[in-house]
Formats: structure tokens, C-alpha cells, sequence
């Protein structure tokens, strides 16, 4: 029994040394088959077999371009891209339902399906699943039909999203859009990593990638220059964090490289410092509705900040002064908090959602918290891998 049980974990290294493929993705995989237990094989091969059930769906489906929403924008152009506020809806106090009131914590779906919102997430979400599901398996029909979406969304002259959110999460009886739109586009960096994870296929040409670097470079103008941008960028919360993230992930993209240390090396002062408590709570995410979600969504991006820093010499995981705690803080708050269910995070904490930001820092910190994570792995049999590879 135990030979056999030897030989089926040497088979699942095998196999999972083979889905991988950059050094750096290999190195990964390979630490976490090597180290962990049996289960926590079978949890990333669950995963795997997801994410290629996900990639074949894609191959099938037409994903809607912008230009194919229901409702025209105020500009009205429909390649602008268009979306509401996320927890806005019908004022039931007024007969025409304007203007919208705000539920924190209740998405209004429904919404998602008159604009540009449901089906940009879609189309983002596919590129993100099909380049992984390429970076994996290597079959190349899986990166020609990520960068057909791609050229669908950004490149061609027919279909393609103007470089801006304008029009994104407008308030209807309110604003025509709003600076909390722009954590919207926090979707277009899957598609920088994805391109990433298919460029040894053949199907990236130069030229499509040299026209969506200037599509980037175009938005990128666009969140520095424009009163949605400048207004974002002094956002407290999550929503700052993020803006951060897409200023210096896209501006390292099109070799914009001063752009992104200084937007990483304010990360200290902007963010940290105002952001994460001596204790390593997040204080402006425990105010929410959803408190644990928040926390975690906020922490995933300070640490994808803090794995771009390390490529320029910038540590953001350590800085803490005597009045905030460091990102490191933050992590350990949030798997001590989370494990004991204290108050601090109401009845939402679930230990799965920590996938999210765990194996990130477990790299990082070559296998720290391994424990952790092969416990989660050991509960929850079919993990996310977008969630491991992907900014959140």
C-alpha cells in the first residue's frame, strides 16, 4: 500500500513538472508537489483539470466586445466602455427610481447585464484562464484564442475599448460615471501576465503586442492626467491600492520604469502607513460590509505591489514606522484572525479565501507558510489556480 502510495506522488510530480513551464512557474510548482502532501497534489491536479475545463469552455464561447452593450454612453460612442456602480440600485422612494441609493455589500447584477460590466469580465476572465491553461499544457490553441479576444478588446478598429472609464460605475441619477470605476480595469493586468505566459507560442505577433502596449500606454496617460485618475489615486482604501498597482504594473509593462518606482516607492507612505495599523489590521477594509473579503482584496494588491518592488530593489514588505504595521503585519493578522475567527472580521472569515494572497508570500519567503497552505489545499480540493498566478 504505501509503495503504491509512493509511486501515484511521484506520478503527480511528473506530471505537474511538466505543465510547467517558465523557470520561475516551474520552481513554484515543483516546491509545492515536492513539500506537501499527497492530498495537496491532488488539490493543484483538481485545480488543473478546473482550468482546462475553463479553457476548453472558452474556446467555444463568443465573448461580447464592448461595442455590443444595450445602453449607449453619454458620449455616444459604444466603444467607450460603460458599467454602474456596483452596489447602487432603484431608489423604491421614487417613481422613476432615480437617483440610485447605495447598499454596500449587495452587488446589483442585474445591472452587470444592461452595460459593459458582465461581458468585459468575461472576455478578461478567458484570456486570463486560456494563457494559464497555454503556460500549462502548451497546447496552442489555447493562446490563439486569448489573443483573438485580445484583438477583439483592444486591437481591432471595429470592436476595440477607447482607453479610458469615463463611463465606469455611473450612478444613474447621479453621475455619468465615477473615479471608483477605475478599479475596473484592474482586469486589462491579467491580459499584461497573460501575454506573458503565451509569448513562446507563435500566435502573440509583434505587431499585436506592440498595439496593445500602446493601447496600455494610451490608459496609462489617461489615469495620470485625468480628474477620475487624480481623484482615485487620493482613494483611501482598496480603491488607491489598486489605482497604485495599475499605474506601476502598466507603466513596467511598456518600460515606463521611472513611473513605476516612484508610484512603488510612495506605496510606503500613501499606503502602508495609512492603510495597516501597528496590529496589522487594515482599518479603512474592517469598516465594510464584508470586512474579511475587503481585508484580503486590499492585501492581495499591497502584496502584488511588493513582488513588483522586489524587480526594482524597492522592499515594501518590511516598511512599518511606530504608528503602522508592515505588509508582512497585515498577512500574519489576517491568518491568526482568520483562524481563531475573532470579531475583528464578523462571521465571513473563511480560511480558503486566504488562497488568494498565501502562496504569493509562501514563494516569496521560501515555504514560511507551507503549513498554512497545505492545509487549505487539504480542505478544499479544487483550488483556483488564477488565484495562485494571477493579480486578484
Amino acid at each position: 500500500m504505501k509503495k503504491n502510495i509512493k509511486l501515484i506522488f511521484v506520478t503527480f510530480i511528473v506530471v505537474f513538472s511538466v505543465l510547467s513551464c517558465s523557470a520561475t512557474k516551474q520552481k513554484f510548482d515543483n516546491e509545492i508537489i515536492a513539500k506537501n502532501e499527497l492530498e495537496s497534489v491532488i488539490g493543484y491536479k483538481n485545480g488543473y483539470n478546473s482550468l482546462i475545463n475553463k479553457a476548453e469552455k472558452a474556446l467555444n464561447t463568443k465573448f461580447r466586445s464592448v461595442v455590443e452593450k444595450t445602453i449607449t454612453p453619454p458620449s455616444g460612442d459604444k466603444h467607450d466602455y460603460l458599467s454602474r456602480a456596483t452596489y447602487y440600485w432603484e431608489n423604491p422612494n421614487s417613481e422613476n427610481g432615480l437617483p440610485w441609493i447605495y447598499k454596500d455589500g449587495e452587488p446589483n447584477k442585474q445591472s452587470f447585464l444592461e452595460t459593459d460590466h458582465k461581458y468585459y469580465y468575461e472576455a478578461m476572465e478567458a484570456i486570463r484562464d486560456l494563457s494559464l491553461a497555454y503556460n500549462f499544457s502548451k497546447n496552442k490553441i489555447y493562446a490563439k484564442r486569448a489573443v483573438e479576444i485580445l484583438n477583439d478588446w483592444f486591437i481591432n478598429e471595429s470592436t476595440k475599448m477607447k482607453p479610458n472609464l469615463n463611463y465606469a460605475q455611473g450612478i444613474p441619477g447621479k453621475y455619468d460615471g465615477t473615479k471608483s470605476g477605475i478599479i475596473d480595469s484592474r482586469a486589462i493586468l491579467w491580459v499584461i501576465q497573460g501575454i506573458e505566459l503565451i509569448k513562446d507560442s507563435s500566435e502573440l505577433s509583434k505587431n499585436t503586442e506592440s498595439k496593445f502596449k500602446f493601447w496600455c500606454q494610451s490608459y496609462l496617460d489617461w489615469l495620470l492626467t485625468s480628474q477620475f485618475g487624480i481623484e482615485e489615486s487620493k482613494s483611501a482604501n482598496n480603491h488607491g491600492t489598486f489605482y497604485d498597482l495599475q499605474v506601476a504594473s502598466f507603466a513596467n509593462f511598456i518600460g515606463k520604469n521611472e513611473i513605476a518606482i516612484e508610484t512603488l516607492n510612495n506605496v510606503k507612505k500613501t499606503r502602508i502607513e495609512t492603510q495597516i495599523l501597528p496590529n496589522g489590521s487594515q482599518t479603512h477594509e474592517l469598516v465594510r460590509a464584508h470586512p474579511h473579503m475587503y481585508s484580503v482584496f486590499n492585501l492581495s494588491a499591497l502584496i502584488d505591489l511588493a513582488l513588483l518592488g522586489d524587480k526594482y530593489d524597492i522592499n515594501l514588505w518590511d516598511y512599518k514606522t511606530d504608528k503602522c504595521g508592515s505588509i508582512i503585519d497585515a498577512l500574519e493578522f489576517m491568518i491568526s484572525n482568520t483562524k481563531l475567527k475573532k470579531n475583528a472580521f464578523k462571521d465571513d472569515a473563511k480560511m480558503v479565501n486566504l488562497i488568494r494572497i498565501i502562496p504569493k508570500a509562501n514563494l516569496k519567503f521560501e515555504g514560511k507558510y507551507k503549513n498554512i497552505l497545505n492545509t487549505e489545499i487539504l480542505n478544499n480540493q479544487n483550488i483556483d489556480l488564477t488565484s495562485v498566478y494571477f493579480v486578484n
